[in-house]
């Protein structure tokens, strides 16, 4: 059967009013979420790539909040093959004519061990895959320069505490002197008023 008959559900998201859901789609979400959910990447973080119409794989969120999105707005446009969520697109169609799984195999071989026969420029797999480490990658600049300006005001907000105590000393350092000076000439008044 054909991965787009399979998974028209994908599309088929409003019921026939367009104000509610299919069952069709909520059940396909609930399988897609739990596929997704055996990523290494899940596992180790509870999140993964979010694949609706706004995200198009581009941002990592956890499996309630990409549920929210596709109920809200869908599938990316054409994502029949969850890449992005572990599934390799297969490089045979039925259009090429039948292949056995012996030619399938050595077509694998031949493109994972680096064959000079596949050529990475011409996988679209592989862009999808630039795109989203590139985006990924950007992500990452993003939240280190977030968390430098973030270090940078506790660092000076720590800087003006400091500094305000230090002011409060030297304060508390006048007021100690002038009062040993007050009591100091008080003690000398009172040394020549008893000497008269």
């Amino acid at each position: 059967m054909d991965i787009r008959n399979q998974r028209s559900w994908m599309y088929n998201r409003l019921a026939q009013g367009r104000k509610t859901l299919t069952d069709e789609f909520i059940n396909g979400v609930n399988i897609f979420i739990e596929t997704a959910k055996q990523l290494p990447s899940f596992i180790s973080d509870g999140m993964f790539r979010c694949p609706c119409s706004k995200h198009k794989n581009q941002v990592h969120l956890r499996p309630d909040d990409i549920i929210v999105d596709l109920y809200r707005r869908g599938f990316m446009p054409q994502y029949w093959y969850w890449t992005s969520h572990g599934e390799y697109e297969p490089h045979f169609h039925s259009a090429c004519g039948p292949s056995t799984s012996s030619q399938a195999q050595a077509y694998e071989g031949m493109t994972s061990s680096g064959s000079s026969f596949a050529s990475p420029s011409q996988d679209p797999l592989y862009s999808q895959q630039i795109s989203a480490l590139q985006a990924e990658l950007e992500q990452v600049r993003k939240a280190q320069t977030d968390w430098q300006v973030q270090i940078q005001a506790q660092i000076q907000m720590q800087m003006q505490v400091q500094q305000a105590q230090h002011n409060q000393l030297l304060d508390e350092m006048r007021k100690m002197k002038d009062q040993l000076s007050e009591k100091e000439v008080a003690t000398g008044d009172d040394a020549s008023t008893d000497s008269e």
